[in-house]
């Protein structure tokens, strides 16, 4: 795990409607936090390994993929994967009065991309 991401994600968690986020790091470790009762950092870390699965297939597959959205009934998921194996994922609400502004979510997966490993 790295410090320096974990730092940047502890800080950037606080924001309202976000439900619980993650690193999962290229050696398939995790840096999770939650911010609501319903995402126990088991649950999130089967869903960040389903995710980063995906990304491998559909890289796999010569398809040029770096951040995808799931949309559920309660709660969306943002996960993006970086060419060095890094990954963040955000659960973020979809109750219009709580929701994480979208450009508030770009700015998040942008500065994510930014970091340096």
């Amino acid at each position: 795990m790295n410090p320096l991401f974990n730092d940047w994600l502890q800080e950037n968690s606080k924001t309202d409607g976000i439900l619980g986020c993650a690193i999962r790091y290229a050696d398939k470790s995790c840096f999770s936090l939650t911010n609501h009762q319903d995402f126990s950092p088991s649950n999130m870390e089967l869903a960040w390994r389903c995710m980063a699965d995906t990304f491998r297939v559909l890289r796999l597959h010569k398809k040029s993929v770096f951040r995808m959205r799931w949309v559920f009934e309660r709660a969306d998921l943002d996960f993006a994967a970086r060419n060095d194996g890094i990954c963040l994922g955000v659960f973020t609400t979809r109750e219009p009065a709580a929701a994480v502004a979208p450009e508030k979510l770009a700015r998040l997966f942008s500065e994510f991309h930014q970091l340096r490993a």
